[in-house]
């Protein structure tokens, strides 16, 4: 069972999240695993880490995150998944790579402490009851940060870690 150890509303800067963009449609068979994989594989983190424009200091205790941003939901439930790092507005985009611009947004933050599957299986049931207690409802974007070392390097005793999990609020 995963928990909800920390939450807090944040207001997001303008920025752009830079990386590889990949539609999903949950009907099919998970692609994400083997995305991530791919990812590696080209050295696309190498990439972006090189990059001028680098503007992972808005993310609280995570400068140094990989994340994935799911948004543009379909009405048939297919979205958009990307795995990147987040850059400065109007950072140019290297051929190859995606973007997407994000605007000035508040978002609800939630760190869920649990094993892998668990975390990404319960990450919304935990953080939607905390944002309903202030009102708060889901916009349209969300983002999983995977900041080192929590997430990275699993406990010694239990295997958790602990996931920041965005959600922009209306």
């Amino acid at each position: 069972m995963a928990d909800l150890v920390r939450f807090q509303i944040l207001t997001l800067p303008p920025c752009r999240i830079v990386g590889r963009a990949l539609k999903v449609d949950p009907k099919e068979a998970n692609p994400i695993p083997a995305f991530w994989e791919d990812c590696f594989q080209k050295g696309i983190f190498t990439q972006l880490e090189q990059m001028e424009g680098l503007y992972q200091e808005i993310l609280p205790d995570a400068d140094d995150a990989y994340l994935s941003w799911n948004g543009e939901l379909e009405t048939d439930g297919s979205f958009t998944y990307m795995i990147g790092m987040l850059m400065r507005p109007d950072t140019p985009v290297p051929e190859g790579l995606d973007y997407r611009d994000l605007p000035q947004c508040r978002v609800a933050i939630g760190q869920i402490k649990g094993t892998i599957p668990e975390v990404y299986a319960q990450e919304m049931d935990l953080l939607l009851p905390e944002m309903e207690k202030l009102g708060l409802v889901p916009d349209s974007f969300s983002m999983e940060v995977y900041a080192c070392p929590r997430f990275t390097t699993p406990g010694p005793i239990d295997g958790t870690v602990i996931l920041d999990y965005y959600v922009q609020i209306k």
